[in-house]
Order: C-alpha cells, then sequence, then structure tokens
C-alpha cells in the first residue's frame, strides 16, 4: 500500500499533521539543579571528611598537648601497662599499674606512691628528636622527619623541691625519671628535668 493510498482510505489528514506524527516527540531536559548541588555537595564533604581523617591518622601526636590532656580526655589514649618508681625502705622500687599513657596520668600516679602532694604539677612534657621539618615545594604543607635520637624534657612546678628534706632529691628524681622516660615505646637518648 502506497502512502497516498493510506491517505484516501483515512479521508484526507492534513500533511503537515502527518510529517510531525513521524518524528518522535522532543522532550526538553529537565535539570533537578537543586540535586546536583547537592550530590556535589555531598561527595565535597567525603572527599574532605576522609582527607581529615586520613591527616589525624598519619599525624604525629603532640607530645606537649599530650601532657595537659586530662583523666576524662584520655578515653582515646592506649591505657597499658605502666611501670611507676617510687621510694620504698631506701631503695628505688616499681609497680606496673594499667593506666592512660598520658604523661599527667603517670605522673599523678607517681605523685601518689612517693607520697607527693597536689601542689607539685607537671607543667609539661615534651619530646625533642634530631629530625627535621621541610614544606613541599609544589604545596604548603610542612611535613616532619622524625630523626633517631630523643630527648624527653619534663617540666615540674618547682615546689618538688620542698619534700628533698623528707625523700632523698637524687632517689626522687631517678625514679621520676624512670617512670616517665619508661612508658613509651622511645628509647630516649637524654632527660631533662625542668624545675619552675
Amino acid at each position: 500500500m502506497k502512502k497516498e493510498d493510506f491517505y484516501e482510505l483515512l479521508g484526507e489528514l492534513d500533511a503537515g499533521k502527518i510529517k510531525a506524527a513521524e518524528k518522535p516527540p522532543v522532550r526538553p531536559l529537565k535539570r533537578n539543579r537543586i540535586g546536583i548541588a547537592a550530590a556535589c555537595a555531598a561527595c565535597l564533604a567525603l572527599i574532605l571528611t576522609a582527607g581529615i581523617a586520613l591527616h589525624h591518622r598519619n599525624a604525629k601526636p603532640s607530645v606537649s598537648s599530650a601532657a595537659d590532656m586530662s583523666s576524662e580526655d584520655a578515653s582515646d589514649v592506649e591505657s597499658k601497662d605502666v611501670e611507676i618508681y617510687y621510694l620504698s625502705g631506701g631503695e628505688i622500687r616499681h609497680e606496673s599499674e594499667f593506666l592512660p599513657c598520658v604523661p599527667k596520668n603517670i605522673f599523678a600516679s607517681w605523685k601518689k606512691k612517693n607520697g607527693i602532694g597536689d601542689e607539685v604539677e607537671l607543667l609539661g612534657v615534651k619530646i625533642e628528636d634530631n629530625g627535621r621539618d621541610a614544606v613541599s615545594p609544589d604545596s604548603s604543607v610542612a611535613a616532619h622527619t622524625t630523626g633517631d635520637k630523643f630527648v624527653l624534657h619534663v617540666r615540674v612546678s618547682e615546689n618538688l623541691k620542698s619534700y628533698y628534706a623528707k625523700i632523698p632529691e637524687e632517689m626522687l628524681l631517678e625514679s621520676l625519671k624512670l617512670t616517665m622516660t619508661g612508658y613509651s615505646e622511645i628509647a630516649f637518648d637524654g632527660y631533662d628535668l625542668i624545675l619552675e
């Protein structure tokens, strides 16, 4: 059957309508701009969150800020058996205590075992190493390369000296050194006690 025969059968339809029917209808694309923007924002948030999480996971912990943490802040810090050194019967002895590895907690336990009062405070702990800091040339991000020599600096309030009359100074300070250098996995090459 030819087109013309078909037109006659249908009875003189308008040719313009027939041509329009031959072409598929064009539907305008609906763009949900709010949905696209929300998806982009969610992707960006996910990327930033992952970046921040990786940075915190790989960042070198700040030892001086760890010294300022109280026992309530130490919930995500590793706890383990820590050797606390104290004087007893003219000798330095030690006892294992399960504690969060936070300098303030360890110092508090050392004070308690040695009969030191609350007026003596741990002011700070800092680990110094012979590593180097570098800024990458293509960005402003600094990186620290850890060295192989470590010195522990411990700052304690000066009123510790008031206990030297009751407790032999040399042994008391040695028990403090053994306690503070022993809880971490770092083999310290030096130790510095600063009384302020």
